[in-house]
């Protein structure tokens, strides 16, 4: 989704944005260790086009979820920051899931919590009344942001077949789910292949989304292992003590 984002907004100075960071969202991230790994660096909304992204991203996840950070590979959102972009891939994205607008707080460990969300996912895969309807309200999430923002520079964006692939793996830090979307955006095709792994972080549930360019399985499995290794770092420095930053 971030790289449609990109591919819209190649003229970002055109776009009337608010750069202030959403106040709820920040808070929730202050209560965790966020610590970008090796070669990427995270999104920062003083620079335009990250903010640009930063917003799209959260236009998308409005009512769902908090966007807590962004990360990106380092070289390529360093081009981008001076107008040359390739969209290059992967990216990182880390939201906290809300109800009624505040974070989800389970009242169960971390590993039962895992185990319901694999059981859930499992069962929610074979309704396909509810896949309908979630697939819905994803294109309509993705019009009515990257869509938009297309449409008011001139361009188009469209979202395309999206693959679920169920769960591809669990483990003690996460279950990780799997989907493959194609899109077009400013007369670009896009194949993307996206994990997103779901676990508890200092109280909180916290989906991240990993995203790379797709071409086969084996992009597939190297986004995963990447995702676990990430979330395993993830897990360690929020089990840490004294974890909350200030």
């Amino acid at each position: 989704m971030l790289a449609l984002s990109a591919c819209a907004a190649d003229k970002p100075k055109t776009v009337d944005l608010d750069t202030r960071s959403s106040g709820d969202a920040a808070a929730t991230a202050r209560l965790l260790r966020l610590n970008p790994p090796e070669h990427y660096c995270a999104l920062d909304r003083r620079q335009v086009a990250d903010a640009l992204s930063l917003q799209l991203l959260e236009k998308t996840a409005a009512g769902v979820a908090q966007v807590l950070a962004v990360w990106r590979d380092c070289t390529a959102l360093a081009n981008s920051r001076h107008g040359i972009d390739d969209y290059s891939l992967p990216t990182v994205a880390i939201t906290a899931l809300v109800r009624q607008g505040k974070p989800i707080r389970p009242s169960i460990p971390r590993a039962n919590l895992i185990e319901q969300m694999a059981l859930a996912f499992t069962a929610l895969s074979k309704d396909k009344a509810l896949n309908d309807a979630i697939d819905e309200d994803m294109r309509r999430r993705f019009d009515s942001s990257v869509g938009q923002l297309a449409e008011s520079l001139g361009k188009s964006a469209e979202l395309g077949e999206t693959t679920d692939l169920g769960i591809k793996a669990q483990d003690e830090n996460a279950v990780y789910l799997a989907m493959i979307t194609r899109a077009s955006a400013a007369g670009r095709q896009v194949v993307l292949g996206n994990i997103s792994a779901v676990t508890e972080l200092n109280g909180i549930v916290v989906e991240t989304v990993f995203f790379a360019d797709y071409e086969g399985d084996r992009d597939l499995s190297r986004l995963l292992a990447a995702a676990r290794k990430i979330m395993a770092d993830l897990v360690g420095d929020n089990d840490m003590p004294n974890q909350i930053n200030i």
